[in-house]
């Protein structure tokens, strides 16, 4: 694993920590490709890996498609969904990656949100 991926890896690692409601954190780079992830092991999953990458991947598709606009609205600065049986949260980590973290529904996503842009400096 390069210094990156690993610099990745930890950076998943931590947020993943930061409260037991975090199910998954994975970090995509410009092509959708999966960079790093994190899955809490507490909780049942209800998509395989493969399928998190998956996910992943289509987050970073419609984050690029968020982005078409900003230069007359700004850029995007989060993305948010509410599923019946998870929430989940898209986050630019830079011009290129896209982090999504996936959410028990009971979640606290603002605090988390809050989380993860102080920790990002943003």
């Amino acid at each position: 694993m390069d210094y990156v991926a690993q610099m990745a890896q930890k950076t998943c690692q931590e947020i993943l920590e930061f409260d037991k409601s975090i199910r998954f954190v994975g970090i995509s780079k410009n092509n959708g490709k999966f960079l790093a992830g994190a899955f809490n092991t507490d909780v049942e999953y209800l998509v395989d890996k493969e399928e998190y990458k998956m996910s992943l991947h289509y987050a970073h598709m419609r984050w690029d498609m968020r982005k078409k606009l900003s230069y007359k609205i700004g850029n995007p600065l989060y993305a948010f969904a509410e599923y019946e049986k998870i929430k989940q949260i898209g986050l630019p980590l830079n011009d290129n990656d896209l982090l999504l973290i996936s959410l028990n529904p009971d979640a606290d996503h603002e605090k988390i949100i809050k989380f993860v842009r102080e920790k990002m400096g943003k």
